[in-house]
């Protein structure tokens, strides 16, 4: 037997073992392979060395047994005091015992690590190309995703480039608003599998679909895939919706995800005869996927920013004309009114057309203010006790004129016991004014709006219903949202600025109301409802009930007030303003001609009118008060604005005004000002009159 092993090629390691599989014999070539020297090796058992699993031990005993006549495997070998080496290890019988089984086994060394150097290398190369080529396909992805901002285009290409590298047919789901299911985008490789893909309705319930449930709950990518490269035999029954009868042997699902929200996938399908995909495969499916989501809330965000820009320059062409509008007649009725010739019935009506366009140019700009203050938390109530009827009574008395002159008749019904309410007149007075002149504004002539104020059930309601154009179903959900209008800004028929009823909306909801809006469509009227909370019995005696009414102007006779304007046209209208309430006005349109004219004259009050550069009003006042107080450096002093948010008051109080009054000025609210600043000059003026 030594003889027989000796005679073997030099190069293999000889080891014989008996059945029991403790080695016998053993050469030096074996000993050197397993890192042994000497004799080590025998009468020791194999299967340290040679068994890795269940798997040899069991085959060793079939060769025992006469019922293999060899086997073979490798095993990477760790040596002694020695590198790893990985050995193959070939078992064939040697000798015949008694019963006809061997009763010795060869086992035959062979080193293989060059071998397996080689395929280690091959596979390195093979995973450093496949890694550089997935790197190059998703460069090309991120270049192709990127060079549009169109949503549409984005998901057409997004499902061209996975065809052929990642997947025979692509799908591009998306998820709806209303719960569908809907293919935004596909691409196929094969003309019969677009065929079969297109045999499937493009857009299916979420609810005939759990996978869907699980892709949105889980937001990570799976893989169906079948392990022999036969047609996936479940996928039918699951995926039926979307791949239909394509024979498919693996399925990507990747979800497009982005900021935590799942708003679609991606189907990557392999079909017959293409191998199912791998796991790198699936890697890179997830990372396009992602790559892919950014692109679309790029386009999302493009597109919102498009829209913005749109409406932003709607509206500025909206604004210009409606900023202009009232400056025809008002231009136009100044000029004619300089004609002598002009009649005194005619004169009249101009005066009444100039005022009646200022004040909706000043109603404009205090709209826009009010979406400001809304917009930044910073509209205030002033809440008291007052009923609703009274209230929108007088507004329907302030535009029964603007009704009869469109011919629109303008009708009012209130209960005969309205509970009161807890709120600001002034500001339910606006929402009942916008409500009826929009109402009034949309209603042909010969049509008929509708005011009733009524209780019902614990709230106090205002309706203003009319007969005119209506609105269309598609443009009701948006009829409150600011600067929306149904008509775009070049062709509308109507003015405003649509913040009317945004404007509405956001005053009721500061009083714990709301508002709604119903119309049966085009052409069939409108009816806007307003509901209040009546005012608890508990509480109702805290708040005083107030009943608008008209204030008149304070008398002034005999104050002196120093008026401090830089505009020729301001300071006129000011000026006669004034003296027609009684007041002896001086006149300065320079720091220093205000300075001399404080020392002069000794005002009750100064009134700055501060111009553009506000820093101006605060360096003349600084001025002011750097004079001892028996110069004026004390006088009181109004600052006149047309910066009227509240934190221009607050700067103006801040810089050392004593009171802050909004341009245009309103004859009874500067006079009032004036009149609290210099309580007792005025009631000594008073009496010399009596």
């Amino acid at each position: 037997m030594e003889t027989f092993v000796e005679g073997l090629a030099v190069d293999l390691g000889k080891i014989v073992i008996n059945g029991q599989g403790v080695i016998t014999l053993a050469d030096a070539q074996a000993h050197r392979l397993l890192g042994y020297p000497g004799d080590g090796l025998v009468g020791r058992a194999l299967a340290p060395f040679a068994f890795a699993g269940a798997v040899e031990p069991h085959l060793f005993q079939q060769v025992c047994a006469g019922i293999e006549q060899s086997f073979r495997w490798e095993k990477r070998i760790e040596r002694p005091h020695h590198s790893a080496v990985w050995l193959s290890f070939c078992f064939s019988p040697l000798a015949t015992g008694t019963a006809g089984a061997p009763a010795s086994v060869l086992v035959l060394l062979e080193d293989v690590s060059a071998r397996h150097a080689l395929k280690a290398s091959e596979q390195r190369l093979a995973s450093e190309s496949a890694a550089r080529r997935r790197v190059a396909f998703l460069a090309d992805a991120s270049v192709a995703l990127a060079s549009s901002l169109d949503r549409a285009t984005t998901l057409e290409r997004l499902s061209q480039l996975a065809v052929p590298e990642l997947a025979d047919v692509c799908a591009v789901q998306m998820f709806m608003p209303d719960g569908q299911v809907r293919r935004a985008a596909y691409a196929t490789a094969r003309a019969e599998l677009e065929a079969a893909l297109l045999m499937t309705p493009r857009e299916v319930p979420s609810t005939r679909f759990p996978a869907v449930a699980a892709l949105i709950a889980e937001g990570r990518t799976q893989l169906l895939a079948s392990l022999d490269g036969s047609v996936l035999s479940h996928a039918p029954g699951e995926w039926a919706p979307f791949t239909g009868s394509l024979p498919l042997v693996s399925l990507i699902l990747a979800p497009l995800r982005y900021a935590m929200t799942t708003f679609g996938f991606i189907v990557f399908a392999r079909a017959l005869p293409s191998p199912p995909h791998s796991e790198g495969e699936v890697t890179l499916a997830e990372e396009l996927a992602r790559r892919a989501a950014l692109a679309m809330d790029n386009s999302r965000l493009y597109t919102e920013a498009r829209e913005a820009s749109r409406l932003k320059d709607d509206f500025l062409a909206l604004i210009s004309h409606e900023l202009r509008t009232p400056l025809m007649p008002i231009l136009g009725w100044a000029q004619l009114l300089t004609d002598p010739a002009t009649p005194p019935d005619v004169m009249a009506a101009g005066l009444s057309t100039i005022e009646r366009n200022a004040r909706n140019q000043a109603q404009l700009i205090d709209d826009l203010l009010d979406v400001s203050r809304i917009m930044t938390g910073k509209l205030y109530l002033e809440p008291n006790l007052m009923q609703l009827e009274q209230t929108v009574r007088e507004a329907v008395a302030s535009l029964r004129t603007s009704a009869t002159a469109r011919r629109v008749n303008l009708h009012y019904h209130a209960a005969q016991q309205v509970p009161g309410l807890i709120g600001d007149p002034t500001r339910l007075q606006q929402v009942a004014t916008n409500l009826i002149s929009n109402a009034i504004k949309f209603t042909p002539a010969g049509g008929n709006v509708i005011v009733t104020v009524e209780p019902v059930g614990g709230r106090v309601i205002l309706k203003v219903s009319d007969t005119g154009q209506g609105i269309e179903g598609d443009f009701l959900p948006y009829v409150f949202d600011r600067f929306r209008q149904a008509e775009s800004a070049t062709t509308r028929k109507h003015g405003g600025l649509g913040l009317g009823l945004s404007i509405v909306r956001d005053i009721v909801e500061l009083h714990g109301g709301t508002v709604s809006a119903n119309s049966e469509g085009a052409g069939r009227g409108s009816t806007f409802t307003v509901q209040l909370p009546e005012a608890p019995a508990d509480v109702a005696g805290a708040f005083p009930q107030v009943t608008p009414r008209e204030v008149p102007a304070v008398r002034l006779d005999g104050m002196k007030l120093l008026l401090v304007c830089d505009d020729a046209d301001s300071k006129a209208i000011l000026m006669h303003q004034l003296r027609g309430l009684g007041a002896k006005v001086s006149l300065a349109s320079t720091h220093e001609e205000a300075i001399e004219g404080l020392r002069r004259e000794k005002p009750s009050v100064v009134l700055c009118d501060i111009p553009a550069g506000v820093d101006e009003g605060a360096k003349l006042l600084k001025k002011i008060r750097a004079l001892p107080a028996t110069k004026g450096g004390r006088t009181p002093a109004i600052a006149l604005s047309a910066f009227t948010r509240v934190e221009d008051r607050e700067w103006s109080l801040r810089v050392g005004f004593d009171r802050h009054v909004s341009k245009p000025a309103n004859v009874v609210d500067l006079s009032s000002a004036i009149a609290s600043l210099a309580p007792s000059t005025v009631g000594k003026q008073s009496k010399k009159r009596r």
